[in-house]
């Protein structure tokens, strides 16, 4: 089967490499017989970008790992095996697009092989990036661009691209590797830009390097390993660029970026002296200009946003916000390896890949979110009412003057009001003070008297309440010329099955609270119609979550009172959780006083009722409901 497989995948890339080599009729024929087969990953990313009508692409393949020491002690801990469970996953972006690599077992010299294959523009992407299966994402084909996409002969073929365009395309390679455990949350082990255009001297469009991971945070500047790399363009150009020409390029932007970025520095400094000219106390205000990475390189905030459309992953901006709520928050390291908030902020590729973060981590992708929505969004800066460092979102209508909070760790939201006698949701409460607002276009720091949430006033182009940083400078600071390493990948779209997941957790819970009610000597007899009756409330719940508005309670009350007959107790206990382990499932509900009564129910004729519904966004990401039901007559 597996000698059938390799063969259908030769069989594949073979004709992909034909069908490169017709579309560009100056291309050179080059043999593949000895280049890496492409996995089926990279087959289908091929297949779907092929429809797109690329004119070029790359193949990156990762041939292999070594010098992997933390892994020494592991292996020796379980006899070369490493640690039970841990495997090491490598994500890979290029150009907005995010691929991933099958798990393999972590060890010293980990089996890391996969050809990842991207679609190359030939200059740098705007701007606004989309989601693969947006249809705005491209332009409306022409009939024979249609005829083209549907494999007829005729049709409107790409222009190939030469080396001196793909010489201007800046853009990095970003390696991202993950460790990960069945009994742990995915640990972030390396973030490593790689650059690729030496391959354009190459004759017949293929090299071969290395790649030297170090760790973050407080160890990235310690290597952890070494990747085996190559890349490969197809079809190769028909042109070739001298060694020496490549080498002139990169010192040419690099000379360009110190002078930007010292001209930057200097416009920094004066800034932040007249700023702190105003007032003592903007000193110990939260302002933001620049922050570190998970590699400690210090980036200015707004080049961490970008306008970011998730297609037709995320239909509205709530479910946006409903959508990042869902990734777990865990506090982010600082630089020195404390717990500080306020220091490094994680490249959203390194965070959608982990699936858990910071604050920061998480403001930053919904107001990329909400950019690409078309709001007036901005992330703030500030502290809470406990006085923790903190991170959210606002949105700001200038024609009715109304601003809008938005908590990303709970996907919250409330209006903001000056006025002391005007209501406010208790969300709005968690925020103190606030130093700073900025996206992708506009950073202000807060220079009205008091910074507390309650009094600001945000009317950003009043100058008397908010220090502007120079559209100039943030502009050189933001493109993608002054920042080719944060390029904000697209969304990728949901691969589970939602119904089969919910069957799964639903089969293991009833399982999991017949021992639990056994070992307490007490009997359990399930109730599936009345299981069933619970559904609609359920599918309120994640309504309300992402819309606000909840609907469907009558019926549901009504049903409830049908079925279940007079004198019979009836007790529901809903929970939501945002993965799917059925065992910490149970365990929060025997946390719960409510939950564990209702466990633990006594009486006659005890029935219990259990009903699991599940969402899943992009990214796999599970929204969980679980309602846990029982009636019986109570003889006390």
């Amino acid at each position: 089967v597996e000698s059938a497989m390799v063969e259908e995948e030769e069989r594949f890339i073979e004709a992909v490499v034909q069908r490169l080599r017709s579309d560009a009729s100056a291309a050179r024929s080059v043999s593949v017989s000895n280049r890496p087969v492409a996995t089926k990953g990279a087959n289908q990313r091929v297949a779907h970008e092929l429809r797109h009508d690329a004119a070029q692409y790359i193949r990156l393949r990762v041939a292999g790992g070594r010098g992997f020491a933390n892994e020494v002690y592991e292996e020796e801990r379980h006899c070369g095996g490493g640690e039970d469970g841990a495997q090491f996953v490598l994500h890979c972006q290029f150009a907005g697009q995010h691929l991933t690599a099958p798990p393999v077992p972590c060890s010293t010299q980990p089996h890391i092989k996969h050809d990842f294959i991207f679609a190359l523009p030939t200059v740098a992407k705007p701007a606004l990036h989309y989601a693969g299966n947006d249809m705005a994402s491209r332009p409306v084909p022409t009939k024979s661009q249609a005829g083209d996409v549907e494999g007829r002969e005729g049709a409107a073929q790409p222009p190939q691209c030469c080396s001196a365009d793909l010489l201007e395309n800046r853009q990095l390679f970003h390696l991202v590797l993950l460790r990960t455990s069945s009994d742990a949350d995915p640990e972030l082990q390396s973030s490593h830009h790689l650059a690729w255009r030496t391959v354009l001297s190459s004759s017949d469009g293929y090299c071969h390097c290395y790649a030297e991971l170090h760790g973050v945070y407080s160890e990235s500047s310690l290597p952890i390993g070494v990747l085996e790399v190559e890349f490969q363009l197809m079809p190769p150009t028909s042109d070739d660029i001298p060694e020496e020409v490549v080498s002139s390029q990169f010192d040419y932007e690099h000379s360009r970026k110190v002078e930007s970025d010292s001209l930057l520095m200097n416009y920094v400094r004066q800034w932040w002296k007249d700023y702190l000219g105003i007032r003592s106390s903007h000193a110990s205000r939260q302002v933001k200009l620049f922050v570190k990475d998970e590699n400690g390189d210090s980036h200015m905030v707004c080049s961490l946003l970008r306008p970011l459309r998730a297609g037709r992953y995320i239909s509205s901006p709530r479910q946006a916000a409903r959508f990042v709520s869902l990734f777990p928050f865990t506090s982010t390291p600082w630089m020195d390896g404390s717990a500080h908030h306020e220091s490094s902020w994680t490249s959203i590729l390194a965070f959608v890949s982990r699936k858990h973060g910071g604050c920061e981590e998480h403001a930053t992708l919904l107001c990329s979110l909400l950019l690409g929505f078309g709001l007036n969004a901005f992330v703030c800066v500030g502290k809470q009412v406990n006085g923790q460092h903190h991170v959210w979102v606002a949105t700001i209508d200038e024609d009715t003057d109304q601003t809008t909070f938005w908590e990303s760790l709970t996907g919250q939201r409330c209006v903001h009001a000056v006025d002391e006698k005007a209501s406010s949701p208790p969300a709005c409460h968690i925020y103190s003070t606030l130093g700073c607002v900025f996206n992708h276009e506009a950073c202000y720091a807060n220079i009205q008297p008091s910074d507390k949430v309650e009094d600001c006033v945000f009317a950003l182009s009043d100058k008397r309440r908010w220090k502007a940083v120079s559209s100039t400078a943030i502009l050189s600071a933001t493109s993608q010329h002054a920042t080719p390493a944060l390029d904000i990948p697209a969304l990728r779209p949901a691969t589970l099955d939602a119904h089969l997941i919910s069957d799964h957790i639903e089969t293991d819970l009833v399982h999991a609270v017949q021992q639990y009610r056994k070992k307490k000597g007490l009997a359990c007899t399930w109730d599936r119609e009345l299981g069933y009756m619970l559904t609609p409330a359920l599918e309120s719940y994640e309504h309300e979550r992402c819309s606000g508005l909840s609907y469907g309670n009558e019926e549901f009350q009504m049903a409830i009172r049908h079925y279940v007959q007079e004198g019979v107790t009836f007790k529901a206990f809903p929970v939501h959780f945002a993965h799917t382990n059925p065992t910490q499932m149970l365990d929060t509900c025997l946390r719960s006083p409510v939950g564990q009564d209702i466990l633990a129910c006594r009486g006659d004729e005890v029935k219990f009722s259990l009903r699991v519904l599940t969402k899943v966004f992009a990214e796999d990401l599970c929204a969980v409901w679980l309602m846990i039901a029982v009636q019986y007559c109570s003889v006390f």
